[in-house]
């Protein structure tokens, strides 16, 4: 085998994320064993339509999002994601619920280029508003263009069996519901209906 490398954690500080792979191979296929170890670094995470506007008062902190799509083929999703003064590159495996996640920084210009020059008709531009409750940070994306008038929670979860009691605004869940998927969304032309 070549040389080793590891990665540790992302953005959101989730640790544990080593995997082994070889550095003279790097697009080898990971071995189904490893690809759901729960070593590997993993986003446990619930949507929600938003039913009601009574969240507003508790927002903590918002933040503009542009993100787009490189790719997306066998639940396999790449994306930039560019916000106020950060931007990361983030390859998400199959999944509802569960799935593999991994986030790397990038340079602002660089994403600005690639949003602009790669992801043409795959884009989505949205407000984040950080809204803590019952001892979870919901985020609830406002969405902006053809999208306009949806808006969708999402809380990601320490554990699988993390329970979740969601707040009153909190309307249908929507959690492995692909047409609500936000790489579904970036080329839609409209929101979902029903």
């Amino acid at each position: 085998m070549g040389s080793m490398a590891m990665v540790r954690s992302d953005r959101h500080g989730r640790s544990g994320a080593e995997r082994d792979y070889d550095v003279a191979d790097p697009c080898r296929k990971i071995p189904a064993r490893l690809r759901y170890n729960p070593a590997m670094s993993i986003e446990i995470e619930r949507r929600f339509l938003v039913a009601q506007d009574t969240w507003r008062s508790a927002v903590t902190a918002t933040h503009r999002l542009d993100q787009g799509y490189l790719a997306r083929e066998d639940g396999v999703v790449v994306r930039i994601r560019a916000s106020d003064a950060a931007a990361w590159l983030t390859i998400k495996g199959p999944g509802g619920m569960v799935r593999p996640e991994y986030e790397y920084a990038l340079p602002l210009a660089d994403a600005a280029a690639m949003l602009d020059t790669l992801c043409a008709g795959r884009r989505i531009a949205k407000t984040r508003h950080i809204v803590p409750h019952d001892g979870l940070t919901w985020e609830i994306d406002v969405f902006e263009g053809p999208l306009a008038g949806l808006v969708i929670a999402e809380v990601e979860l320490p554990s699988t069996d993390r329970p979740v009691s969601p707040p009153p605004w909190a309307g249908r869940e929507i959690t492995g519901d692909h047409r609500y998927a936000n790489a579904v969304l970036a080329s839609a032309t409209s929101p979902p209906r029903g």
